[in-house]
């Protein structure tokens, strides 16, 4: 017979689900075994199922204690396993336009200040003999604070053993999705005012914080559709407006409407653009910049004072921190 010799080293759990789950392939988390992990994490959490619970516990899957949140000192909660977590997050990355382009940073508490350059270095000409004039490079700080972002989903106390790996795939890539939605909402709109454009948080974006020198204002003829009254000499305007600086490298941001319904139409008015284009398409280009689509941006309903475009980087110019 073969007897272990060193009983220090726990078994490894084997990584196995029920032959009837692998029916479904995740779409989302990197292997069957991680997404079933996550369902029975959820099945084991929030529908109480003591089975999910066993299968947690002998697999090594999340923990059942209490972990008080940070600033809140009266409410409990499970700590969400890494596979989860990370899925939500890189779903996120994939989906959100703003969270691919701004400046991300880490935040390990609620508040991050990050410097600014505000002023830069002033040259004189001093006579022969006669003093130099000092200057300053000055800097400011820009106040990130963390907002919490929630969802909650209603699901049934008995989740479905044959099913939990397409239930737990349409959980995370939902949620991921809606959260990029909130954060581009909030990264080009955000007023500062919850609810202001609805489903936009206290939190202050593109439109509000561009300084009037920076922003076209154009007043178009069609009053139905404002994209139909945009024209080549206003999309000049904004390139025109671009500061120049050392590696930067800016994009058009845009709905997909006025791209092809407006844009489109100006280019090929203009000359140049051959049908082999019109139907291969290929990479979205605009005056030597990139195209991005964002569907948060002012489409077929655009009104007065909505934000239609934006032409910058926002490596430069924003900033995104994430906290947890």
């Amino acid at each position: 017979s073969l007897m272990r010799t060193d009983d220090s080293q726990p078994a490894q759990p084997v990584k196995s689900i029920p032959a009837r789950a692998e029916v479904f392939k995740s779409r989302v988390f990197k292997s069957n075994y991680e997404a079933y992990a996550m369902g029975q994490w959820i099945n084991a959490t929030i529908c109480k199922n003591e089975p999910a619970k066993n299968w947690c516990r002998q697999n090594g899957i999340g923990s059942y204690r209490n972990a008080m949140e940070e600033g809140t000192d009266t409410l409990g909660g499970f700590t969400v396993p890494t596979p989860l977590a990370a899925t939500i997050i890189e779903l996120i990355e994939q989906f959100g336009v703003y969270r691919q382009f701004s400046r991300n940073v880490p935040m390990t508490s609620e508040t991050l200040r990050v410097p600014r350059l505000d002023g830069q270095l002033t040259v004189y000409y001093p006579g022969e003999g006669n003093a130099i004039t000092p200057s300053d490079l000055t800097f400011g700080q820009v106040a990130l604070q963390a907002i919490k972002y929630t969802q909650l989903a209603l699901m049934s106390t008995e989740l479905n053993e044959d099913s939990v790996i397409s239930m737990v795939d349409l959980l995370a890539r939902d949620m991921a999705r809606q959260f990029a939605h909130a954060e581009d909402i909030n990264g080009f709109l955000g007023t500062g005012t919850p609810g202001t454009p609805t489903g936009s948080g206290p939190i202050t974006g593109i439109h509000t914080a561009l300084q009037a020198g920076a922003k076209v204002t154009t007043a178009v003829g069609n009053a139905g559709d404002k994209w139909a009254g945009v024209t080549l000499a206003n999309l000049l305007d904004m390139a025109a407006r671009l500061k120049e600086y050392p590696g930067m490298m800016p994009r058009w941001y845009m709905p997909r409407y006025g791209y092809f319904y407006s844009i489109l139409d100006l280019l090929i008015a203009a000359g140049g653009t051959d049908m082999r284009q019109i139907e291969e398409g290929g990479d979205l280009m605009l005056f030597g910049y990139p195209v991005t689509f964002t569907q948060v941006l002012a489409g077929q309903t655009a009104a007065t004072g909505d934000l239609m475009a934006v032409l910058g980087d926002l490596d430069l110019g924003t900033y995104l921190g994430t906290n947890r």
